[in-house]
């Protein structure tokens, strides 16, 4: 069974953006908490 390619760069992608979010958010916090 082979993983369809399209599939995979497409979870990769959710993956990308969900850890870009993430630390946006983090970085929002800290600002936030710095000024």
């Amino acid at each position: 069974m082979t993983e369809n390619p399209q599939k995979l760069r497409n979870i990769n992608k959710l993956k990308f953006i969900k850890s870009l979010n993430f630390v946006i958010k983090i970085t929002n916090l800290l600002w936030k908490i710095h000024f």
